[in-house]
Parts: C-alpha cells; sequence; structure tokens
C-alpha cells in the first residue's frame, strides 16, 4: 500500500514538472516517506526504490512525445465532489481524487488512473470491468462532466509495476491511433453506456447501504490476505 502512495505522489510531483528526471523526484519522495513511517534503510528498502526506479523510468520514457498538439492540457490530482441525481430516487454525493486527466479540442477530456500493477492486476481490473463492478473511473468522468462541463472521450488505466500496462476505453471522437496497449476504441454510445452502468452500480449499492446491507462481502480476497490488519478477527477467511 505505501508503495502505491509513494508511486503516486511521485507522478504528482513530475506531472507538474515533467524537465525533472522522475528518478530524482522518486528519491526525494521515497526519502520522506520512509522518513515519516519511521522505515530505516536495509536491502530490502534499497530493492524496493530500485524496482520502482526502474518502472517509473519505463514508464517517463513511454510518455516522452505524448503530449502532443493534439492534447491541450494535463491536469493533475484533482478532487472532485459532485451529487449523483439520476441513478437513484434519493441524490447521493461522491467524492474522489483524480490521479490525471487530459483535455483536447473541443473541451474532450481523458481520465488517467495510476495503478501500481503488474499485468495480473490488470487482468482483473479488465475482469471487473467486463463483470460491471469497476466504477472509479467512469464516476470521475461523470463528476468532470457535471461540475467542470467536459465532453466525455474517455478513461485509461495505467499499470505501472513492470512493464507499462495500458487499459482503457477511448472514444472514437479522439480519432484512429490514439490508442495503444489493451485499450479499445469506442463509439460515443458505448462510452454513455459504460458511464450509466457506472451511475447505476454505485446507486444499487448506495440503496442497499441505505437499506441497512452493508456486511463485510469483498469480491477479491487478494488484498484481505496481503494488507489487512484485522484478519484474524475478521469472519472472511482469505
Amino acid at each position: 500500500m505505501l508503495a502505491g502512495t509513494i508511486v503516486h505522489e511521485t507522478l504528482r510531483q513530475w506531472g507538474n514538472a515533467p524537465k525533472t528526471p522522475i528518478a530524482e523526484v522518486l528519491a526525494d519522495v521515497f526519502g520522506e516517506m520512509c522518513e515519516r513511517e519511521s522505515i530505516q534503510p536495509s536491502f530490502r528498502t534499497a530493492v524496493t526504490f530500485n524496482n520502482m526506479r526502474a518502472d517509473l523510468e519505463a514508464f517517463a520514457r513511454e510518455e516522452q512525445g505524448r503530449l502532443g498538439p493534439e492534447v491541450c492540457e494535463r491536469l493533475f490530482e484533482t478532487t472532485l465532489e459532485f451529487v449523483e441525481e439520476q441513478a437513484c430516487d434519493e441524490p447521493f454525493q461522491i467524492r474522489g481524487r483524480i490521479d490525471r486527466y487530459e483535455l483536447f479540442e473541443e473541451n474532450l477530456a481523458v481520465v488517467v488512473d495510476y495503478k501500481y500493477s503488474a499485468k495480473a492486476g490488470m487482468d482483473k481490473l479488465l475482469k471487473a470491468h467486463n463483470e460491471g463492478r469497476l466504477v472509479q473511473g467512469a464516476l470521475y468522468l461523470t463528476g468532470l462532466k457535471q461540475v467542470r462541463g467536459v465532453k466525455p472521450a474517455g478513461i485509461r488505466y495505467l499499470g505501472l509495476r513492470g512493464d507499462v500496462n495500458r487499459v482503457g476505453w477511448i472514444s472514437r471522437e479522439l480519432g484512429e491511433g490514439t490508442t495503444s496497449g489493451r485499450e479499445q476504441l469506442v463509439s460515443p454510445e458505448e462510452l454513455r453506456e459504460i458511464l450509466q452502468c457506472a451511475q447505476e452500480t454505485s446507486a444499487r449499492a448506495v440503496e442497499e447501504i441505505r437499506a441497512g446491507r452493508m456486511e463485510a462481502a469483498p469480491y477479491d480476497l487478494d488484498p484481505c490476505r496481503r494488507y489487512c490488519e484485522l484478519r484474524d478477527v475478521c469472519r472472511i477467511r482469505p
């Protein structure tokens, strides 16, 4: 979990100062985070740092030149808060923080979400989308449309551990050649369906919570095994 926090903070700082070598930004963030968390230098921290540096340098190389004339602006770490009214009888509020979003001509917007995950993690993410459980990027894009008046044009998830893994759904309005990796080119109507599915999924969850259903029922038990500090007393047995 801490690794993801370090990577996200490094990308935020580097995104606002892209001429600075990303390894230098990472070194500063890594050192500050270790000091804050009282993590002592060791062989393990050195290996972790070197792996992160290799991953982020590979990502930075891939990103070079992607900010061409077609991308008008990139914005990082944008806090978003909006009220969802259409998908539920009673409105509910959604808050989040967008890692990055890109603005194109005609106010078209693409949301970008960083995941410090390898290919296996991105496979799970794609499976969650196909099963209608992945709502994060779609809700961000819905919120941007409502709050900032953008025109939704795509959702892009970037897996940064090891090789850069790209998963996403990009509107044909941006034109051919705008996708890479496992990103799919979709029609504006298909993108609207993705946003609508996320709204409906979120609304169902809110309605169940309001009705009193709040039991622990994670669909993915891997984080329970790896990260949960209360797993010894939890009734969920991963």
